[in-house]
């Protein structure tokens, strides 16, 4: 038998308890993994790797690793014969503490349509990491596993990272200075791996939550297109999608500063205040907030108080990963309130059709909506 159709055999028939065994794998095991890599590498799986980290949580630094390694040890190769696999080892161990902040794509807290079921699988696991051990020493002996030698070119200068989410993802996220940003869907943050010695400059597009860490020497920078604000240490929200018609600063504790970027205008918000502005930034608003509901999207929940219909179509896009075609003519009294906790889109929808008269039909991730005229 050919080596790639025995491997293809073993791997087919081991492939249930391969699923099982992935828990017990260290950083290492995940790189040498092809199903691992094909997700790296071709994004393949999403749905399978999405949904184990959501029910392995404990496993996402070991898998923030794997995904470095081998996103970075790919283009060129190096043999890894059995006189040099512990010198390989040791040198990736040591890469590791230096590469961890390298700009990864979103390792995601997804919105999905369904749940997966969790299992706790003993004995299986145990059996399966001795199939694993014999598909991977047959690998070296019939073939040497190669990885790139070019990990210590990572350059240290400079260098920048970016997080990213797509449509129906959200993804926390811990700053190089210990503060925290939750993103919101298809949304980016990038900034100075490390940050800069003066200031932590955080440059962002679409919606993030932030708990800053006080560094009262060390200003913490939110930069969008219209404008910058600036904390010390505090708690707050930024809402600047490209498509709004605005973008909206919600101070949650503490005190920021927001600057405009196309003028010198400043305001200085207290605990509970809230900026609105204009796209174009000629029109600008400082109001009182009197609940957070609308940033109760960090904890999973959908949120809507007399809300456009028009408006509200955009948001149910971002947050379930799906397009949505509208037929029929909206109006302005169709107006939409509703909480939804981790719920369906189906459900959702159903409750959104007892404000607006319309029909619905959800085909994978198109959605197909009928606005019945009265």
């Amino acid at each position: 038998m050919r080596y790639c159709e025995f491997v293809s055999l073993l791997l087919n028939t081991t492939q249930f308890l391969f699923e099982m065994s992935y828990e017990n794998y260290k950083t290492e095991d995940f790189v040498n993994d092809e199903r691992f890599r094909a997700w790296v590498i071709e994004n393949a799986e999403c749905e399978f790797w999405t949904n184990w980290l959501l029910s392995h949580p404990k496993k996402m630094e070991t898998i923030k690793k794997a995904r470095i390694l081998v996103s970075v040890l790919t283009e060129s190769e190096i043999k890894l014969n059995s006189d040099r696999r512990q010198e390989i080892k040791s040198k990736i161990d040591a890469s590791l503490k230096e590469i961890n902040q390298i700009e990864i794509r979103s390792i995601l807290t997804d919105n999905k349509l369904y749940r997966r079921p969790k299992f706790d699988f003993g004995i299986a696991a145990v059996f399966a990491s001795f199939i694993i051990s014999g598909i991977l020493v047959f690998l070296l002996i019939q073939r040497e596993i190669t990885f790139q030698a070019s990990i210590q070119e990572v350059p240290v200068t400079k260098e920048y990272v970016t997080i990213s989410t797509q449509k129906g993802q959200k993804l926390p996220y811990k700053l190089p200075d210990g503060s925290v940003v939750n993103l919101n869907a298809e949304s980016s943050i990038s900034f100075v791996k490390d940050f800069e010695a003066s200031e932590r400059l955080v440059r962002l597009e679409g919606e993030a939550y932030f708990e800053v860490k006080k560094d009262d020497n060390k200003p913490f920078i939110v930069q969008t297109d219209a404008m910058s604000t600036r904390v010390l240490g505090t708690i707050f929200n930024v809402l600047a999608y490209p498509e709004n018609q605005v973008q909206i600063v919600t101070l949650v504790e503490g005190q920021v500063n927001v600057k405009l970027s196309a003028s010198e205008h400043e305001f200085d918000l207290n605990e509970g205040e809230q900026l609105t502005l204009s796209k174009n930034q000629t029109d600008s608003r400082k109001s009182r907030v009197h609940n957070f509901n609308h940033l109760m999207w960090k904890d999973g929940i959908l949120f809507f108080d007399n809300e456009n219909f028009s408006e509200v179509i955009p948001k149910l896009e971002r947050w379930y990963g799906v397009e949505i075609n509208v037929m029929g003519k909206t109006s302005s009294k169709h107006k939409v309130s509703g909480v939804f906790d981790n719920e369906y889109l189906s459900n959702v929808l159903k409750s959104i059709s007892f404000y607006v008269e319309m029909e619905f039909e959800i085909e994978r991730d198109k959605v197909n909506i009928k606005l019945n005229s009265k």
